[in-house]
């Protein structure tokens, strides 16, 4: 898959459930590529657009967020609203090595594959 294969698709988030991180008089928006894999919550808000994504869509999103990243950087610095997720080594190296908090990219691509991630 190109990334031109990939749909930019965006929604303003309520005001409701953006007010613990959106200043008085701004908006929120959501954005995400489609087509995304099967997702209840998605087809619920009537999004359509899905499909069995692969390694190459994992790739072009990928591609597309840093896009996003950086170019919204560019008139402001970014800022997590979620407590940050963090790389925790295994066990047997936590003695040599501590766990480091994810650079933003990582942030957002983590729970684009686990739903439970905030």
């Amino acid at each position: 898959m190109t990334p031109s294969a990939l749909q930019i698709h965006w929604s303003a988030l309520p005001s409701d459930d953006a007010r613990h991180f959106t200043p008085p008089g701004h908006r929120s928006l959501a954005i995400w590529p489609a087509p995304v894999n099967h997702d209840a919550c998605f087809q619920a808000a009537g999004f359509t657009l899905f499909a069995d994504n692969d390694v190459a869509w994992d790739h072009a999103a990928q591609g597309l967020l840093a896009r996003v990243i950086n170019n919204l950087s560019l008139i402001g610095a970014p800022r997590l609203v979620s407590l940050p997720l963090r790389d925790e080594p295994p066990w047997y190296k936590r003695v040599l090595q501590s766990s480091r908090e994810l650079p933003l990219l990582e942030q957002a691509l983590w729970p684009m594959q686990e739903d439970s991630l905030p």
